[in-house]
């Protein structure tokens, strides 16, 4: 049987009018459940005698998938005839581009503020959806810049069951704008480029003798040569100018590196020893440990976690887990549990002794510093040092385990200095093993700063209305674009209009109120497409 895992992993009321709703991903059938979840939230404000004044699409970590799922979501937000998204590639024949286009009344109303929460894992189709609501000016987008994947593919069956995912086009916004980044990576750090390469030691203790094919000029290697290279491509790339396009009020938006948001917004900030503990899986495996020795019903777990001593308990239980884990039992050199298996880093419940219960900081001796940018530095150091046989570096090597205690210590300190995040990390690990994907989200949506800045632009009529208003006075400038450039307030004031127009006449075409949908809405139907060329093929995928 074939299980369907839901996109929408919670729909609810996060304020007495403004809705919340978080979709996961873009499949067959997406448009249809994000369809269903508003009008359960349009019916539960309609029985409690409240409008819905506002919604928050949540899209953060999600990846996409389905073009059409996204062309169907869109269609639940825009204007009928908005154009939603076109793609341009050779697949549909030379200079031939497709477009999708809006065929039906938006279910949300005109008159209902929408907010698109994003953050640097919104990716393809989810861009899609992020870019004709900005493009549109038909919500304010909030959070971080998005991954930037505007590229189209299609998946061709092969034999035996397996298939080929082909990059077939890029897709561009209703601004005429691609968002596809330069790359994916983070482009190379400053200096880091010219970093050479430690020669390998063969068994003796000797450097490999092998010499490059060539001599890179100053000393430098090939791979050190390749990285400059590679800095200054993506210099003189980023340094390029983005065309600017213009939205539907006038608002100038960029082409290329994702979509950067209306309202910037960061996530929770994370320390240093906390990414080490969940880079390594500590607060997943202490989750196991702390159920193994609480037991009873899923319910009683939960009220004992969410209790105010069950928290406290948890906590003071994790850091003595973390410590009995990641103490060194021999000398620390390079005993970093980040560059040895899992299975072989001491548990607690392997029958470690135990010491009693330490304060949160605690003794830096013997503790092993978890900080991956600090590891590889520190056993390459060690090991250099450790090459002079005569003993000429002791007071170097005195001075080196000096550091790594100040280090640790430094390192123990953040259980002091990082108390509530990590606690936050414990109570969300334990009850992921306890409750559904919905009510854990829900239990943290409370204290999510970018759920807090979108609710914020979503309840403020007046800020939210600034952010997409027009600019007073404005000469945008289309680099090579003269086609889509709109030069003049006019063109803005007369953009505008036909947007209203179209809002209306949506409005008018349904038989809801302008600000509550009748429950009886249909589903989604198949968009139209505008196309001069062939199609391709297959499932089309936006990524």
């Amino acid at each position: 049987a074939e299980v369907r895992l839901p996109d929408v992993s919670l729909a609810t009321m996060m304020a007495p009018r403004t809705g919340y709703v978080k979709l996961d991903g873009f499949s067959e059938g997406t448009a249809e459940e994000l369809a269903r979840a508003m009008v359960r939230l349009y019916a539960s404000q309609r029985a409690a005698g409240e409008p819905l004044e506002s919604l928050v699409l949540d899209l953060r970590d999600n990846p996409g998938g389905l073009l059409d799922a996204a062309v169907g979501v869109s269609q639940l937000l825009v204007p009928q005839g908005t154009d939603i998204v076109s793609t341009e590639g050779r697949v549909y024949g030379e200079g031939a581009t497709l477009k999708y286009r809006s065929v039906q009344p938006p279910l949300l109303p005109p008159s209902t503020r929408l907010v698109v929460l994003v953050n640097g894992n919104t990716a393809s189709a989810a861009e899609i959806v992020t870019g004709v609501v900005q493009d549109t000016d038909r919500g304010v987008v909030v959070g971080d810049r998005t991954f930037g994947k505007g590229l189209v593919q299609v998946v061709e069956p092969l034999p035996g069951g397996r298939s080929l995912k082909l990059t077939v086009a890029k897709y561009f916004t209703p601004s005429g704008r691609c968002i596809q980044a330069i790359s994916y990576a983070k482009p190379p750090k400053p200096g880091a480029e010219l970093k050479v390469a430690e020669p390998k030691a063969d068994e003796a203790g000797s450097p490999t003798d092998r010499a490059p094919d060539a001599a890179p000029a100053d000393g430098d290697d090939e791979g050190a040569a390749r990285r400059r290279r590679r800095q200054e491509s993506y210099t003189e790339r980023s340094l390029q100018p983005n065309p600017v396009y213009l939205t539907s009020n006038g608002r100038e938006v960029q082409t290329g590196g994702g979509i950067a948001p209306d309202v910037a917004a960061a996530g929770k900030p994370v320390g240093a020893l906390e990414r080490s503990l969940i880079r390594q899986g500590a607060f997943f495996r202490f989750a196991s440990q702390w159920l193994r020795e609480h037991e009873g019903t899923p319910t009683q777990q939960a009220q004992l976690l969410e209790s105010t001593r069950g928290s406290d308990e948890a906590y003071r239980d994790f850091v003595r887990f973390a410590r009995e884990r990641y103490m060194a039992k021999r000398p620390a050199s390079d005993a970093s549990l980040a560059s040895k298996p899992a299975a072989e880093a001491p548990s607690a419940a392997s029958g470690a002794q135990k010491e009693s219960p330490p304060s949160e900081a605690g003794d830096a001796d013997g503790w092993v510093v978890q900080d991956k940018q600090l590891v590889e530095p520190l056993r390459a150091l060690e090991k250099a040092l450790s090459r002079d046989g005569d003993g000429q570096r002791t007071r170097s090597s005195s001075e080196l385990k000096a550091l790594r205690r100040a280090l640790a210590s430094e390192e123990l300190s953040q259980f002091e200095s990082q108390h509530s995040q990590i606690a936050a990390d414990v109570r969300e690990a334990v009850l992921a093993r306890l409750l559904p994907p919905s009510e854990r989200l829900r239990a943290f949506l409370r204290d999510d700063p970018q759920v807090l800045a979108a609710l914020a632009v979503a309840n403020d009529e007046a800020r939210y209305e600034a952010l997409l208003a027009p600019p007073a006075a404005y000469a945008p400038a289309f680099p090579g674009d003269d086609a889509t450039a709109r030069t003049t307030a006019d063109a803005s004031a007369k953009a505008k209009a036909n947007l209203r127009s179209a809002s209306r006449r949506s409005s008018l075409g349904s038989t809801a109120r302008s600000d509550d949908p009748p429950g009886s809405t249909p589903p989604p139907t198949t968009p139209r497409r505008v196309a001069s060329g062939g199609v391709a093929r297959g499932r089309v995928w936006a990524a």
